[in-house]
């Protein structure tokens, strides 16, 4: 009798212990966040399971930014290459966090098709619409830009100088204060 008793004893000890566990799991992983990202990629590793991803704002989490995301299993990078458009779910944790259900959005070009933009072309010069390109030599018309440090410049007051116009468009908070 003694030898039952201490039995279920045991059992029940066992079986908390095993609750308790279940719970400490449960409440782990219930601390893991999880956000929206999405973005294009500019690298993928599968060898080292992580990829490159120039990613829109992450709501309540960061800016817009270029970042390496890690994923658990290399098999999620399938059909992950440089230029192709991806939603996927990060999983962000404590101390650890990782890219999983990855889906590639199908390309959808946002020119136009060379036949059609030929087309428009032609109509647009036949109508007089089309911009007339400058002769060399000619004067370039005046136009405004901001520069790095957030100044406008007047192309014209860089008369009689050298200049070199470069385009450079970005979204990262970091990058617009360089």
């Amino acid at each position: 009798m003694k030898f039952k008793i201490q039995n279920a004893k045991c059992k029940l000890v066992c079986i908390l212990c095993i609750l308790h566990l279940a719970f400490c799991i449960t409440a782990v992983r219930a601390a893991d966040r999880e956000f929206l990202v999405k973005g294009m990629v500019l690298r993928a590793d599968p060898a080292n399971r992580s990829f490159v991803v120039s990613h829109e704002k992450i709501v309540g989490l960061m800016d817009s930014m270029i970042m390496p995301f890690d994923v658990r299993d290399a098999k999620d990078l399938a059909g992950v290459v440089p230029g192709a458009v991806v939603e996927f779910t990060l999983v962000v944790g404590d101390k650890w966090a990782y890219a999983t259900k990855i889906k590639v959005e199908r390309y959808q070009s946002v020119e136009q098709d060379p036949r059609t933009a030929r087309r428009l072309a032609v109509m647009r010069r036949m109508a007089g619409l089309a911009p007339k390109p400058l002769e060399i030599g000619a004067r370039v018309p005046d136009f405004t830009l901001t520069d790095h440090t957030r100044q406008t410049v007047r192309f014209s007051s860089l008369a009689g100088k050298v200049v070199v116009v470069n385009f450079i468009y970005t979204r990262c908070g970091s990058a617009q204060r360089v």
